[in-house]
């Protein structure tokens, strides 16, 4: 997802990005949308967020539980 406009871009590479590898960046940033389904006959007790790496910045904007 491309933060200052919103476009959303499905099944994408990240070398596909236009000065990926260059030191270049994309305006106003991006992030990564991850649709996960869960099972619906179990309740959710908690959710956990790790990064393994210390050279990855990660962030939690935010999650919605949507029941269907």
């Amino acid at each position: 997802m491309h933060l200052k406009t919103g476009d959303l871009i499905q099944n994408f590479k990240y070398t596909d990005i236009k000065g990926f590898a260059y030191n270049s960046y994309i305006p106003g940033g991006a992030a990564t949308v991850l649709d996960l389904p869960l099972n619906s006959k179990k309740k959710l007790k908690s959710l956990e967020v790790k990064a393994l790496a210390n050279d990855v910045v990660i962030g939690l904007m935010g999650v919605s539980l949507v029941r269907r």
